[in-house]
């Protein structure tokens, strides 16, 4: 019985409504409407402090090495393909020149015999 009369008067506070009387007399006219509050503070100030490291101090981990070498193995592959490529090019530009120029010939001749 105890622990409900305490959410009663709980219930009560909280409806602002003490004692079951709600506000149409003249006391709850005169009284202003209880307002709480919240107050705010700010956390503390907390300072920040930021370490410089250079770029020689760090030391890459064990699977950098490991990469490093895959990497500089595809790169070098990667480069031959890419020289082979330029030189398969260079031979189609000299074919295609050729051809260009029989064809001419092949002009030429068949003006000279018309």
């Amino acid at each position: 019985m105890r622990e409900a009369e305490v959410a009663r008067r709980e219930a009560e506070i909280l409806a602002g409504a003490p004692g079951g009387v709600i506000g149409t007399g003249p006391i709850s006219s005169t009284c202003p409407p209880c307002v709480a509050q919240a107050t705010f503070e700010p956390p503390p100030v907390q300072t920040v402090i930021k370490e410089v490291v250079q770029d020689k101090e760090l030391t890459p981990p064990g699977w950098w090495k490991e990469s490093n070498v895959r990497f500089d193995d595809i790169l070098d592959r990667e480069l031959k393909i890419a020289e082979r490529e330029r030189e398969i090019s260079r031979r189609e530009e000299t074919v295609n020149r050729r051809e260009h120029d029989a064809s001419r010939r092949e002009a030429w001749i068949m003006e000279q015999l018309a």
